[in-house]
């Protein structure tokens, strides 16, 4: 079970606004990315799909971060995604370097602290992995499928 501001986040599949063409051959559409976040649509509040590269898969791959509104927020929707999202970079970066202590080497070989220990993460990091392209954004928008038990989709 979650806690009441817990954050669940899965894997996706292929960020692309064009699937690939095994994705969408013959009559079944494997691409999953759109109907993974509107089934998780439906369980919680709040979705928020991003992507990052995995040069391994030769491709930017897509996540989606899930949770509910807190109960006693004034806030709308997208003003409670949007504090999720659009942090800056400043912000974040200090956010990381008080928050993440025992990073081994974070103040050796040059590095300043653990934001520059962390070999992925930082706050610019941060903008880039929820600032989809508009083509996505679009094909996400379009995209009306639920996965079910009866209704499964299966990624290649």
């Amino acid at each position: 079970l979650l806690n009441s501001n817990g954050v669940f986040v899965t894997q996706a599949g292929v960020a692309e606004s064009v699937p690939p063409e095994h994705a969408i051959e013959g009559e079944t559409d494997t691409s999953c990315y759109g109907p993974i976040q509107n089934t998780l649509a439906t369980v919680f509040d709040c979705t928020v799909p991003y992507a990052c590269n995995i040069p391994s898969f030769g491709s930017d791959w897509g996540f989606v971060m899930a949770f509910n509104m807190p109960t006693e927020s004034a806030k709308t929707k997208d003003e409670i995604i949007d504090s999720w999202t659009d942090i800056s970079r400043i912000v974040l970066d200090k956010m990381i370097d008080s928050r993440i202590t025992d990073i081994e080497n974070a103040r050796k070989d040059g590095n300043q602290g653990p934001k520059d220990a962390l070999r992925f993460y930082d706050g610019l990091t941060h903008r880039r992995i929820f600032a989809l392209t508009k083509p996505l954004r679009q094909a996400l928008k379009k995209e009306a499928r639920i996965m079910t038990k009866e209704n499964p989709i299966f990624m290649y």
